[in-house]
């Protein structure tokens, strides 16, 4: 019977995960904003698009 390529490995060998920074004071708002922003411009672009038959 084979082995998985994992079989054998270590807690330790395993890879790690990314983690995002700490915001900085105020990035909440900034970022809220942002993703009104980009709602916005999705909205316009859909609004925008021709009708599929």
């Amino acid at each position: 019977m084979t082995r998985a390529p994992h079989a054998g490995r270590t807690p330790a060998a395993a890879p790690r995960t990314a983690r995002r920074a700490a915001d900085p004071p105020g990035a909440p708002a900034e970022r809220r904003r942002a993703s009104r922003s980009l709602w916005s411009a999705c909205e316009s672009l859909l609004a925008a698009a021709e009708p599929r038959a």
